[in-house]
């Protein structure tokens, strides 16, 4: 007992991949470490997530995940040098404090962050719902552009069950605010009559469409959905109701509205100072209030100063958010356990990765000195009969599982052990195993990446 309790390692000392292709990490940004002005240089849409391949190939990185959302960007990855991931946002960004901006983690480290980040345990909004579509997204992206391999795949699956799982097996989520709901209720704080009030949505993406559904419950007095492309908004006006307009058409009617909610994906401000003077003749009697939920910005920073408009942005609507966490910070011991258990099982299926081809040359490698063994008994028991002969089958095939089954349950316990599994290959090809068949059959589940998984 003694000497098998010598063989386990521990997993939380990091976890690395099954046939060497380095170490999952991961490199990123968030709110809690960069403010908006940084967090908005690092806003990839999917046309720039998939043009950074070639950087990125450059510096050995092949399998990565880009996650870019209005609160985090974050490069996962299976890499060599984990530190190639941070060269990736430090050629971006010209700061002395970059350790301090830019977290790195590796193994066990890294793949609990996913799993927390997944559950919405590190969100701005504790438990809110967003993230799990968004990392379901940068998936299928990764999946889409072939940069997946089974480890990646495997683990962002998991990430997103275990999501799920912690929603519906506690209150993380139960009464939480997502970021269009906060918008809008800090919206209704401010401006109590929001079914007499005229309000504008730019943008018609996700965040634009949440919007528009967070303001159902208050038949807002009349609404505008702003887009860049006149159509993206006539499909969202159908679904929800409110007149659309390009984004060339909003000017006339920007003096009408008491609220804007700008939530574009445009790269450039979609309000700035050259609206100013026609702001002077609003007819909003409190002014104008404007919630910039975009990433990068909407809404000129240098407009926060005017008397004409009450601008919320990213960061201000974090320091509000802090008044919606005590419920749900009840929920995190629960939601920590969850993933730590969903952890265990992920790791466990990697185990069961690093040894499988060797098990399966064990097998193979028994079958044929079965058929080898029959092929030399079975002539010379002519006096047997057919069924006789099945059952001289049977049981040889049963001898060989026998003989096999304490050599598997002892690979799959030293899995971890490199050392361990080199001896059992050493000691398989003295026996007439072929280890050109292990490698071979290793190289090719880590090339059905997304299949493996």
């Amino acid at each position: 007992m003694g000497h098998k309790r010598a063989l386990l390692t521990n997993l939380s000392s990091g976890v690395k991949e099954t046939v060497n292709q380095g170490i999952f990490c991961v490199a990123g940004l968030s709110h809690h470490t960069a403010g908006i002005e940084i967090r908005e240089k690092f806003s990839f849409g999917e046309r720039e997530i998939l043009s950074i391949r070639g950087e990125l190939l450059e510096a050995g990185i092949k399998n990565y995940v880009v996650l870019s959302t209005c609160n985090r960007t974050e490069l996962y990855a299976q890499a060599e040098s984990p530190e190639a991931l941070r060269e990736f946002f430090k050629r971006r960004i010209n700061s002395d404090s970059l350790s301090e901006i830019v977290y790195l983690k590796s193994g066990r480290e890294a793949f609990k962050h996913l799993f927390s980040v997944a559950c919405g345990m590190d969100s701005q909004l504790i438990g809110e719902t967003e993230i799990l579509g968004q990392i379901k997204k940068a998936w299928q992206i990764a999946a889409q552009a072939k940069t997946l391999n089974a480890l990646l795949n495997a683990a962002f699956q998991k990430a997103i069950y275990t999501g799920k799982r912690v929603r519906t097996e506690t209150a993380i989520s139960a009464g939480s605010l997502s970021l269009a709901s906060l918008a809008v209720h800090v919206a209704a704080g401010k401006r109590p009559l929001l079914n007499e009030s005229k309000i504008a949505v730019v943008g018609t993406g996700e965040m634009g469409r949440r919007i528009m559904r967070e303001l159902l419950d208050y038949q807002p007095q009349e609404t505008f959905i702003v887009s860049h492309t006149r159509s993206y908004a006539e499909e969202v006006a159908a679904e929800f109701g409110g007149r659309a307009l390009s984004i060339t058409e909003f000017p006339n009617v920007l003096t009408q509205c008491d609220i804007i909610f700008c939530a574009s994906a445009s790269p450039h401000p979609v309000l700035d100072r050259s609206l100013l003077p026609m702001l002077a003749d609003s007819v909003a009697p409190a002014g104008l209030l404007v919630l910039d939920l975009g990433m990068p910005r909407n809404v000129e920073p240098e407009l926060k100063g005017s008397p004409l408009i009450t601008l919320y942005d990213l960061d201000d609507l974090k320091e509000l958010a802090t008044k919606h966490r005590n419920r749900r910070l009840e929920a995190l011991p629960r939601a920590g356990s969850i993933v730590e258990e969903e952890l265990q099982e992920l790791f466990n299926w990697i185990k069961a990765r690093r040894v499988t081809p060797l098990i399966k040359e064990l097998q193979l490698r028994a079958r044929e000195q079965v058929e080898k063994n029959l092929k030399w008994l079975l002539p010379k028991t002519s006096n047997l009969s057919e069924r006789e002969k099945a059952l001289v089958e049977r049981m040889a095939e049963r001898l060989a599982k026998g003989l096999l089954e304490p050599q598997i349950k002892l690979i799959k316990t030293v899995a971890e052990e490199e050392e361990f599994l080199e001896v059992f290959k050493e000691v398989n090809e003295i026996n007439g195993g072929d280890q050109k068949r292990i490698e071979t059959r290793s190289d090719s589940r880590i090339e059905r990446g997304v299949a493996a998984g």
